[in-house]
């Protein structure tokens, strides 16, 4: 929900990103709070999950909403249904708090249309009233990155309804500094060919682990494939990371052994979770992952799981052809 809420915009730019769903949903549970001082985390998080359908159906404008008619609202219902259930909330919220979430979702659409979409000010208050007791600098209206929409809106969710979450962020190099910065990881996993490991960055203070082998699945002269030593060191930063916060993982395209790192990482430390729930996850939050064959192989007979994780894996296919991956995050309850 997180993933397809972050990168989805919604037409109002400033700067170099564009306004989410993801960071929409947060600033609409702050109009509320700001309104509502009173509120129990359970009705924010309501607030929070108010546009959480749109993971599955977009952000549909209002015209066509209307065109689709009562079928849009049952599938609408019945998801927000699943959804709020999912996270601990009974299935809707009540009357009046329903008329809370959408008087702080309008005063929040106001401030998005004169602050980023360049709506004059009378024009926006045609469409959406104008708001009180609310300014645009009680607001974090600077459109965020993608991944760190997605960070805040997880991390608030968590902090709702207590159900204690690790995330793992996969990047390529080039995207380390940013990535770095938005999932305030203080564990890391660097694999690069080598001699070609970059330094400890300051702020991983919990853990590192850097090796360095070529991405290669079968032996070919003057390279240096991943072997089971490898796979030996990684397992064991698992087991000593152990959900400890956030681990950021990185390789030199993110495409192919950083994205195998995350899948063996799932596998070890959810050892009852099916391995092609694993795979389905890691295609589903990249399309680009090509995970390395040789480390799912030798992962896999390491965690003795008889061949599943790579036919797992070989069942997601090669990723989406791509100069470098993008940036994502995987889940893993503490």
């Amino acid at each position: 929900m997180a993933w397809r809420g972050s990168p989805a915009g919604m037409g109002q730019t400033h700067g170099d990103h564009a306004l989410s769903v993801a960071q929409h949903s947060l600033m609409v549970e702050q109009a509320m709070n700001l309104q509502n001082p009173r509120l129990k985390p359970a009705q924010q998080l309501y607030g929070l999950l108010h546009d959480a359908p749109e993971y599955v159906i977009g952000d549909m404008i209002s015209p066509f909403k209307a065109v689709v008619g009562g079928a849009y609202k049952e599938v609408e219902a019945r998801l927000e249904a699943a959804i709020h259930l999912h996270v601990g909330l009974a299935a809707h919220p009540e009357t009046k708090l329903k008329q809370i979430i959408k008087r702080a979702d309008t005063m929040v659409a106001y401030f998005e249309a004169t602050e980023l979409a360049g709506f004059e000010r009378e024009e926006a208050a045609r469409f959406f009233g104008r708001p009180s007791n609310l300014t645009a600098e009680q607001l974090d209206l600077t459109p965020l990155p993608a991944l760190e929409a997605q960070s805040k809106f997880l991390a608030r969710i968590h902090q709702g309804h207590g159900r204690a979450m690790s995330r793992i962020f996969v990047c390529p190099l080039s995207d380390l500094e940013n990535s770095l910065a938005s999932s305030r990881a203080k564990w890391m996993i660097s694999l690069s060919g080598p001699g070609k490991s970059p330094q400890r960055p300051e702020q991983i203070t919990g853990g590192y682990l850097a090796l360095e082998f070529n991405d290669i699945d079968a032996p070919r002269d003057d390279l240096v494939p991943p072997d089971t030593a490898h796979i030996s060191e990684l397992l064991a930063f698992f087991a000593q990371w152990n959900r400890q916060g956030n681990l950021l993982i990185h390789c030199w395209m993110g495409i192919s052994r950083s994205t195998a790192a995350a899948a063996i990482a799932l596998a070890a430390l959810q050892p009852d979770r099916n391995p092609t729930d694993i795979a389905a996850t890691l295609r589903q939050s990249s399309p680009m992952a090509t995970p390395n064959r040789l480390m799912i192989a030798h992962a896999d007979k390491a965690l003795q799981l008889d061949g599943r994780l790579s036919t797992a894996i070989a069942g997601i296919g090669r990723g989406a052809e791509a100069s470098q991956g993008l940036p994502f995050c995987l889940e893993i309850r503490s």
